[in-house]
This record gives C-alpha cells, sequence and structure tokens, in this order.
C-alpha cells in the first residue's frame, strides 16, 4: 500500500536478530556507520504500514553527524555517547513514539517501468518536554527589571484622594470617521513534503547524500533552525519562495 504524502506517528516494528530494538547500528559500503531503524505507522488510515528509515551517524569522511545523534538521544532518551548509541540494541523501547515524514517517489527499473513506492524522507522527535522549568528568582528579577515595569505603568503609583464631584463637561464634538486600514496580505504557507519536491527538481543532479546534507544546511541558513517539527507553516511558505525565486542562502 502506498503511503500519502504527509507526517505519521510511528514506533519500532521490534526485535529482530541482531537488535533487541529493532534498530540496527551497522558499516555501509560507502565507509559510513548508519542506523537502520525498521518502524510501523501506528495511528490513522496507514496504521500497519511497515518500512525502514537510515541515518548516518558516522559520517564516511570520519566525522560525527551530530544532528542524528540528538534525534537519536531525544527519540529514546538515551546517553548521547558513541556507548549510548551502541546500546539503542541492547533495550526496548515498546513505548517510544516518533514522527516519520513519508512521500511517495516514482524511479525507472531495469525494464524501463515506473514504478511508485513510499519512501521516508525524515524522523522527528515528538513534542517537547512536559518538564515545569525551575521558577525565577523573585527578588533577582524584580531588583534588576521592576523600575522599567513602573516607568511602563506612569511611575510609582500614587494614592488616589476622594475628590468632590464637579458637572460633567460636555461631550466632544464626533470626531470624522476614518476609512479603515486594508486588510494585511494573507500569509503564504507550504509543506515540508511540497518544499522537498521543489528542493529536489532544483537539486536534481546532486546525490542522495549531498542533496540530504544541503537541505538541512539551507533551513539552518533560511529559518535558524533544522529541526523540521519546529518550522511552521508559515515559514515553510517562506523557505518555498527562497527554493522558487532562487534566493541566494
Amino acid at each position: 500500500m502506498l503511503i500519502p504524502d504527509g507526517n505519521y506517528i510511528a514506533r519500532l516494528v521490534g526485535a529482530n536478530e541482531q537488535s533487541r530494538s529493532g534498530v540496527v547500528i551497522y558499516h555501509a559500503e560507502s565507509g559510513a556507520y548508519c542506523a537502520a531503524v525498521p518502524f510501523e505507522i501506528c495511528e490513522g488510515q496507514c496504521a500497519g504500514n511497515k518500512s525502514k528509515h537510515t541515518l548516518v551517524i558516522i559520517n564516511k569522511d570520519g566525522s560525527v553527524n551530530e544532528r542524528n545523534v540528538e534525534l537519536l538521544r531525544k527519540v529514546f532518551d538515551v546517553d548521547g555517547t558513541l556507548d549510548g548509541i551502541l546500546a539503542l540494541m541492547d533495550n526496548e523501547y515498546p513505548d517510544v513514539r516518533f514522527e516519520m515524514v513519508m512521500e511517495q517517489v516514482s524511479d525507472t527499473n531495469e525494464d524501463g517501468k515506473t514504478i511508485t513506492y513510499s519512501k521516508s524522507l525524515w524522523m522527528n522527535a515528538m513534542g517537547g518536554s512536559f518538564k515545569i522549568p525551575d521558577a525565577v528568582d523573585r527578588r533577582a528579577v524584580l531588583a534588576q527589571y521592576g523600575s522599567q515595569f513602573r516607568a511602563l505603568n506612569g511611575g510609582t503609583p500614587v494614592k488616589t484622594t476622594v475628590k468632590q464631584a464637579t458637572p460633567a463637561a460636555p461631550p466632544p464634538p464626533a470626531k470624522p470617521t476614518t476609512p479603515k486600514a486594508p486588510a494585511s496580505p494573507r500569509v503564504k504557507t507550504s509543506t515540508s513534503a511540497k518544499c522537498w519536491e521543489e528542493f529536489r527538481r532544483i537539486y536534481a543532479d546532486k546525490k542522495e547524500d549531498e542533496k540530504t546534507k544541503l537541505w538541512f544546511d539551507l533551513l539552518k541558513a533560511r529559518l535558524g533552525t533544522d529541526d523540521t517539527s519546529a518550522i511552521t507553516p508559515q515559514q515553510w511558505g517562506m523557505f518555498e519562495d527562497c527554493l522558487t525565486d532562487n534566493v541566494p542562502f
């Protein structure tokens, strides 16, 4: 079954011969070290569909892929050290949920026929932490900012006294009506899947690993973050405009 483009809640498929969790850390032919994450969509009409997502942990040049290490740390609440990442194969995570961004891809096989299949674009941690932050030190913040707040409220409050009532002043003449300001233009919105489709069209000549790196570099440069789960529809709209208008990053 083809999975429509979009974001889906997923979980690990489960244990296999090499791993209790299902996640397998392996050495790829390219020289990189990767994590194979077999997953199953667990909500909605596509629930039960299974696939595999690959995350590069150590790039083929020997550098650590910090973004993917941080992602695994956030999703599975593990130590971000190499021992912690390798230990993903030693434990079970039946209650962990994460987000998978899926798209349909068309390729030509050896017989010249076009085949379409569903592919995972990237993996995201679920929404933020529920930990309540520590309360501010009241005395410290009052000492630093109290005077500014008093100034905004007209200075030091003065006690009011009751005054004898005076005759009411006549109402001021009516002010001429002014035309309403035109409504602000509607802000364009978009989606990660739509932006990725445009991005792939523009950079079709690049290899997959080069495209992935450039994608996250461009997100970081234009939107200030490469965490796709934190990007709003309005930001995706701005990013799509930058792509279609060839705005330099």
